[in-house]
């Protein structure tokens, strides 16, 4: 299960906050300007892992190209921002299907792309207890679409890669990532756009006990 853009969604549009943000700083952006550079620094090629540690080289890159600034100030008041669990929402239904799946006795792991800010923020809004594992790039030393963080995750839960679903919004990273390591992979808004229907087919693949 993939994190951001899947599990959980920031509480309000990125290019908004980074805006808000910025002018609070007295630095002058728009945000249709602020939208496209952040798109454009999120594709930018990166030496080695983008969310190696706590990630900070990467996301001072993401803060000055989509604002322009390279204000101390301002990417450190972003950068804890969203490591609070207010900057975030998780999906609808996402938790109560988990449940379901556990109970029925189907793991449920993330592996996403993120710093070391995500396991704390997972148990902050009550979801690393709500799950069996975590495989984060910054902890496995590994990004998707890789097959390493992918396999990791299987690890964690003891399961053949071949019996996993990896879902996510991405269709590089998540969706042709999980297949390259021999998983299934969902792309969640196509194939899947709700959690409960996650948790029904799963269980009908999986069958009486």
């Amino acid at each position: 299960m993939d994190a951001a853009g899947t599990l959980l969604h920031p509480a309000a549009p990125v290019a908004r906050t980074y805006t808000q943000h910025a002018r609070a700083h007295g630095v002058r952006v728009d945000e249709d300007a602020v939208r496209e550079g952040f798109r454009r620094a999120m594709a930018r090629p990166w030496p080695g892992l983008r969310q190696a540690g706590d990630g900070r080289p990467f996301w001072r890159m993401v803060v000055h190209e989509a604002t322009g600034s390279e204000d101390p100030a301002l990417f450190e008041d972003l950068y804890a921002l969203f490591a609070r669990p207010q900057a975030w929402r998780v999906a609808p239904g996402a938790l109560p299907s988990f449940d379901r799946l556990r109970a029925a006795g189907i793991g449920v792991a993330i592996a996403s792309n993120w710093d070391d800010r995500l396991r704390p923020l997972l148990a902050a809004l009550g979801i690393l207890d709500r799950v069996d594992a975590a495989a984060i790039s910054s902890e496995v030393g590994a990004e998707k679409p890789d097959p390493t963080l992918f396999l990791a995750a299987c690890a964690a839960l003891g399961v053949p890669p071949a019996e996993a679903v990896h879902v996510g919004d991405d269709p590089n990273r998540d969706v042709a990532g999980a297949r390259a390591a021999g998983l299934r992979g969902w792309r969640w808004g196509e194939d899947v756009t709700r959690f409960s229907e996650v948790a029904r087919r799963l269980l009908r693949a999986k069958g009486p006990a």
